[in-house]
């Protein structure tokens, strides 16, 4: 054996026993956490920075670490150093000349790479660049925190509970800031009306994921508390639903996140004051949700044996879109269906909503949930979960109905897709308008074109009877503008004070005083999200309009001038003139993200110039409500139908679906 390797082995002797002197108060517990695994020391050796890992006996020890960055990874060996009944500990090591890049590191796990490296103690002299990331302490390299860090938390469930009355909540919150107490907010989904609020104090944690609090304090500047919050609600009273659970200190918001793998596998279906709760933490929302139901649990065995069956019941689509809500794709289509009597079909929507009658489902309804156990197609606009509850997915799982996804919207200006993405979730149809839009989701979504359908948008068949049918000359400009994710959370003052609001009113300002000498009407067409600020706008034009009614108010409209809304091609299907005002592109990053060429392919004339855009208008108002032939011939590049055959084409789709006989061709 050469000097240097006695010479390592004697250092790693010293390491062992050194471990073993660490008073058990300020390291980790390695016997609360799962497969996880903890530096306890490093030491520089020549070229390389070597580290002493711990973990519990009952974890493997794994053969390598991974170091990934953006441009290159590399393996770093394992090497087992010491073991007996309680722990196992090991060393690994990186070259210095490996670490070009800000990188982090990973251990392999039930197949897949997962970042498992956290501190065991407050006191490890970390060498320059290293650090460990904010909320996990996961180990990373070149991620230095900022000098002057904005004020940042995030919370974690751990555990759900529920007593006759009470749904109970225990998890942890990591901040930077201090927090002594905290709101916790119920939200009904898309229904700000309907919240609640409980206050709760924060306590601090003496160890998260077994790691101690003092490694929070140490490495990040963070602080760990706990918290435990009874939600009592009339529970019989409280509307079927889906809602959000978020905590928020001062302007700070945070939604809950998993605490671990653990939480996800736990039975989460209560009955809570004889309603059954469904919980669960929505990945795409990134936040705790949960379904209320109508029944208690007196009806579960009955959903489980349904759920079981192999019987073959009638063929069933199911249809909805939010639920809460009825106008668009979903609706079209469960009415065109309904009267066609070829498939049976039904809707879903709350109680109270829209729409209702025979063939409307309420949501979260025992019928509801029975009929989503034997539905053979969902068809959805924006999620399946809208119309196929997480309960009756999980109850289905071995018997999965077929999924189609309508969409809400062309594709073609905002790269939004991940969440639609085959990893997230495969859907065996997906709908779209043009061959265009099916090489954009198959690029974007990873959708193979046998799975993508060309079948156009349901309610494009009532737009085009009636745009046809309607001459156009109107004096209506539409003001449609799409929501920006970072106004969610405003207040009344702080929204008047942002850009979007800004530039929305020096617009309408200008195009109400310029066209109201050519008898022009400025119409504030309000998005679902922005509601809540909509009489901000009153003062600035002649009317504000809800989006329900959208086809009417684009049939009869003389000008459309949006951002970066979807809707803007409904315009152009009914031959509608269409503005984009894109005062943010940059921050929007419109050029970059959108699936077309915005400088040549747009349909409609763009610019970020209130003046711009008004003066355009000025002068085609004599051809108002007609879209002009520069922009006529790109309509093409949208639809590959311009018909009002689109309910056709879908039903045809699902009965392939279903696998019920096609007739040839379109009726």
């Amino acid at each position: 054996m050469s000097t240097d390797e006695v010479n390592s082995v004697t250092s790693d002797q010293e390491k062992v026993a050194n471990f073993s002197s660490i008073p058990s108060k300020a390291g980790a517990d390695l016997g609360s956490v799962g497969d996880t695994h903890f530096i306890f020391d490093i030491e520089h050796v020549p070229n390389a920075v070597k580290f002493y890992v711990v973990t519990a006996a009952k974890n493997a020890v794994p053969a390598r670490i991974l170091r990934r960055g953006k441009t290159s990874s590399s393996d770093c060996f394992t090497r087992i150093i010491a073991r007996d009944k309680q722990t196992s500990i090991y060393t690994w090591q990186i070259d210095t000349a490996s670490l070009t890049e800000p990188c982090r590191f990973f251990c392999r796990r039930d197949g897949h790479w997962v970042r498992l490296l956290q501190p065991y103690h407050a006191n490890l002299t970390l060498p320059e660049g290293f650090g460990f990331s904010a909320h996990h302490l996961y180990l990373t390299y070149g991620f230095a925190p900022p000098d002057h860090p904005v004020p940042k938390m995030r919370a974690f469930i751990r555990t759900a509970a529920a007593d006759d009355q009470k749904l109970s909540i225990q998890g942890a919150l990591i901040s930077n800031i201090p927090i002594e107490a905290f709101k916790f907010v119920i939200r009904k989904f898309r229904d700000e009306a309907h919240s609640w609020e409980a206050s709760s104090t924060a306590n601090l944690a003496h160890r998260v994921w077994g790691v101690h609090v003092d490694c929070y304090r140490a490495y990040r500047s963070e602080m760990a508390y706990k918290f435990d919050i009874s939600i009592d609600l009339s529970w019989k009273n409280l509307p079927n639903s889906i809602y959000s659970l978020m905590i928020h200190v001062d302007d700070l918001v945070s939604g809950l996140f998993k605490y671990n793998s653990a939480f996800s596998k736990k039975n989460n279906l209560f009955d809570v004051g004889g309603s059954t709760v469904y919980i669960y933490v929505d990945s795409n929302a990134k936040n705790l949700r949960f379904d209320k139901y109508s029944f208690g649990s007196e009806k579960w065995a009955g959903l489980i044996d349904i759920a079981a069956s192999n019987i073959q019941a009638e063929a069933v689509c199911l249809i909805g879109e939010y639920t809460n809500s009825a106008r668009d794709n979903g609706l079209h289509l469960f009415q065109h269906l309904r009267e066609r009597e070829r498939i049976k079909t039904l809707y879903v929507i709350e109680k109270d909503s829209d729409i209702s009658g025979e063939g409307v489902l309420d949501f979260g309804s025992y019928e509801h949930i029975r009929q989503a156990l034997e539905a053979k197609v969902v068809a959805f606009t924006h999620h399946p979960h809208y119309v196929l509850p997480r309960l009756a997915e999980a109850l289905r799982r071995h018997r999965p109905a077929k999924t189609l996804f309508l969409q809400h919207g062309v594709t073609a200006l905002k790269n939004s897709m991940d969440a639609y993405h085959v990893n997230r979730g495969r859907f065996d149809l997906f709908n779209v308008c043009s061959q265009n839009e099916k090489r954009f989701i198959a690029s974007a979504c990873g959708y193979d074109y046998d799975a993508i359908t060309v079948s156009g948008f349901p309610r494009l068949d009532k737009l085009y009877r009636e745009s046809r049918a309607h001459n156009g000359q109107s004096d209506n400009i539409l003001i449609f503008p799409t929501w920006r994710r970072s106004l969610d959370k405003k207040s009344a003052s702080e929204f008047a004070l942002t850009g979007f609001f800004k530039s929305w009113v020096a617009l309408c300002d200008t195009a109400r005083r310029e066209t109201k000498i050519l008898n022009g009407k400025l119409i504030f067409v309000s998005h679902p999200i922005i509601s809540k600020h909509k009489d901000m706008f009153r003062a600035h034009v002649d009317d504000i309009v809800s989006v329900d009614d959208i086809q009417s108010l684009l049939t009869q409209c003389a000008f459309l001038v949006t951002d970066y809304s979807s809707i803007a091609f409904d315009a152009v299907f009914a031959g509608r003139p269409v503005y984009f005002y894109t005062f943010d592109a940059e921050e929007f990053r419109f050029k970059q993200d959108a699936f077309i060429d915005v400088d040549n392919d747009l349909p409609g004339f763009r610019s970020n110039l209130p003046d711009a855009i008004v003066d355009d208008i000025k002068r085609n108002w004599k051809n108002r409500g007609r879209i002009h032939s520069k922009y006529s011939g790109k309509i093409e590049l949208f639809f590959d139908h311009v018909d009002d055959r689109n309910c056709l084409r879908i039903e045809k789709a699902i009965e392939s679906l279903i696998g019920l006989p096609l007739k040839s061709g379109l009726p």
